[in-house]
């Protein structure tokens, strides 16, 4: 039955259908992530009043449509372009509303704001044009059929025949035309649910890390150790603006001159419901020598040589694993929890500027980085100034996910080795010779007075931990979360080469597939993201996405075969999907060459495409 309807009723119509599915989505957000009802009442009138523009646009490319007798193809890429215009306009303006709508959504850049808003306003168009698509065909059909009537009427019979094969092969063209757009716009459609795919990945790594997060907290976090020095107060006297003399304390540290530490680490995986916990322990071999010197401008009776420490830094105190000495100097003492001055000279900011003597009085830095630290009081006295002092410990620390080491030497080397097999150097500087093989991992680090801006007397000198540690880091041999987000990156490929093949393969066999179909299908291929998901929790990344590749593919074909009824077309099909699924996952396994491969990769589908479609005619049927 033909539904006839003017241009501006039916535009009343889609604009009030798309403000009433925005608003009703709209309320369900609001309810579902705010908890407040006031607003609700408020939203299908503030919606309506600031979509007028909207609906007068759709007044006016309707009644265009009818002027100028626009019919088929013509007028539905004339009103799509219409509404994508419309759709791109206020998907801008409701960015803001759809920021307050989900608590979260500000954390997101302004592109994916935009993207996620447009495409939620699209969905409210495009359910209100599915609503009207009736009245729709009606206007822009409606010329074409009264063109028929006046041809039937004016020719003879054997030119009505003539003109019905011009008109017919002219309506399958345009059938054609629009499949392959309503195709294409389902494609972007399907785009949308990676979004929420890809957050649900993002909400399992961060799940992941608090697991680790937490089971770290509880063995010992990653780990910053600074090499033993040697903590020296004296006092300072200086006269204020009155003339009275201020007596304040400041600090001296002296650090060695020579230095070397060999390590052995050693690595545990720790399992944590599902997750997998990486955690060392490491044992350090410390020894080296201090040559302490004393400024010029500080006088030795004003140093209290009673009060002398030697100072060891630990990012994490909970990780030491046996009790910590230290032999100096022939004499044994053990490490307590603590250092002995409020102030550091370890720290990642830079140290606030004196501008009055009681300026001095407060910490010249304050250790914006968690370094904790042990001491001990050592026998240090005056004859020891300009001598060697040997001294030598043994530590055994416990962390997690890497250990890191301050340089704070005039001369030091660094030896670490370890049975993992996947080392990753960060921080400062390189090794300076490293080898890597199956069996583990050899690394050793040179320093010496020339390539540090520091001597081995520091007053008031700031060593930034974040600018000199260097060290490893135990690598995760297999990041499911980000193969996976990788693998959500090809989602427009997967949809849109598999569509393409449906499409072709239709118009060859002329069986035509509907569109509930292919939304069948793209949903299948969204659904591999789940499973390689959540499969890759339990089993390597590799053995997951075989199962999930398998599972899709075996589906699509199984589809195919009821569709088409040939063994042999499903066959296409499953051997298509399947070369697809090995191709992404040889581009997931490549890093640098990624690129390269895929593009040509991408070349040799397109012309295998170009070839098999060249002896189609798109315009008969």
């Amino acid at each position: 039955m033909n539904k006839q309807i003017s241009s501006a009723a039916l535009s009343l119509r889609l604009w009030f259908l798309t403000s009433a599915v925005y608003s009703i989505l709209m309320a369900i957000l609001i309810l579902y992530k705010q908890d407040t009802y006031t607003i609700i009442i408020f939203i299908l009138p503030i919606c309506l009043f600031t979509t007028i523009p909207a609906f007068l646009a759709l007044w006016a490319t309707l009644t265009i449509i009818k002027w100028f007798k626009w019919n088929g193809f013509f007028a539905w890429a004339f009103f799509c372009t219409a509404i994508f215009v419309i759709t791109l306009l206020y998907g801008n303006l409701n960015t803001f509303l759809l920021d307050i709508a989900i608590n979260n959504f500000q954390n997101n850049s302004y592109f994916h704001q935009f993207l996620l808003a447009t495409c939620f306003i699209a969905f409210c168009i495009l359910t209100a044009i599915i609503l009207s698509l009736n009245y729709l065909q009606n206007i822009f059909h409606q010329t074409l059929k009264n063109n028929k009537m006046e041809q039937n009427n004016l020719l003879n019979e054997t030119d009505q025949v003539s003109s019905y094969d011009t008109s017919a092969k002219k309506s399958n063209s345009n059938k054609i035309l629009i499949k392959a757009f309503i195709m294409g716009v389902m494609i972007l459609f399907l785009l949308i649910p990676t979004l929420f795919i890809t957050n649900l990945v993002e909400e399992r790594e961060k799940r992941q890390e608090s697991v680790v997060q937490e089971v770290c907290s509880k063995w010992a976090n990653e780990q910053t150790i600074g090499p033993p020095f040697i903590y020296l107060p004296y006092t300072v006297t200086e006269k204020t603006p009155d003339n009275k003399n201020k007596v304040y304390t400041k600090n001296l540290y002296l650090l060695p001159q020579d230095l070397q530490l060999e390590g052995k680490l050693i690595p545990e995986i720790r399992p944590r419901s599902i997750y997998k916990v990486y955690l060392y322990k490491s044992s350090l071999d410390i020894k080296g020598t201090f040559k302490p010197t004393i400024p010029a401008d500080i006088p030795l009776e004003n140093i209290d040589f009673t009060k002398a420490k030697i100072c060891f830094l630990l990012n994490d105190i909970k990780g030491i694993d046996e009790k910590l000495g230290i032999q100096f100097n022939g004499n044994n003492v053990d490490f307590a929890p603590g250092l002995p001055f409020k102030e550091t000279v370890f720290k990642l900011n830079k140290a606030p500027k004196i501008t009055s003597i009681e300026d001095r009085t407060t910490p010249d830095a304050i250790l914006s980085e968690d370094i904790e630290g042990l001491s001990a009081s050592i026998p240090f006295t005056k004859d020891m100034i300009n001598t060697s002092i040997l001294f030598n410990m043994t530590a055994k620390i416990n962390g997690s996910e890497s250990l890191r080491f301050l340089p704070l030497a005039a001369n030091s080397k660094f030896k670490l080795n370890s049975e993992w097999t996947n080392p990753k150097f960060d921080g400062n500087k390189v090794p300076s010779d490293r080898k890597i093989n199956d069996s583990g991992f050899e690394a050793t680090w040179n320093f010496n007075s020339a390539n540090l801006p520091f001597n081995t007397v520091l007053k008031e000198f700031v060593v930034h931990p974040s600018t000199y540690a260097f060290g490893v880091s135990l690598v995760q041999p297999a990041d499911h979360y980000s193969k996976t987000n990788r693998c959500i990156k090809y989602a427009i490929l997967f949809i849109g080469l598999s569509f393409s093949l449906f499409f072709i393969i239709e118009i060859m066999q002329k069986n035509p597939f509907h569109p509930i179909q292919y939304l069948l299908v793209g949903v299948a291929l969204l659904v591999f993201f789940t499973l390689l998901l959540s499969i890759s929790e339990f089993l390597m990344f590799d053995f997951a996405y075989v199962i999930a590749a398998s599972a899709i593919v075996l589906l699509i074909t199984l589809h195919a075969k009821a569709h088409f009824k040939s063994i042999k077309t499903a066959a296409i099909f499953g051997l298509f999907i399947g070369g697809l699924y090995s191709f992404i996952f040889v581009l997931i396994r490549l890093e640098d060459t990624a690129l390269l491969v895929g593009s040509i990769g991408l070349f040799i589908m397109l012309s295998v495409a170009m070839y098999a479609s060249r002896k189609i005619n798109w315009y008969t049927n």
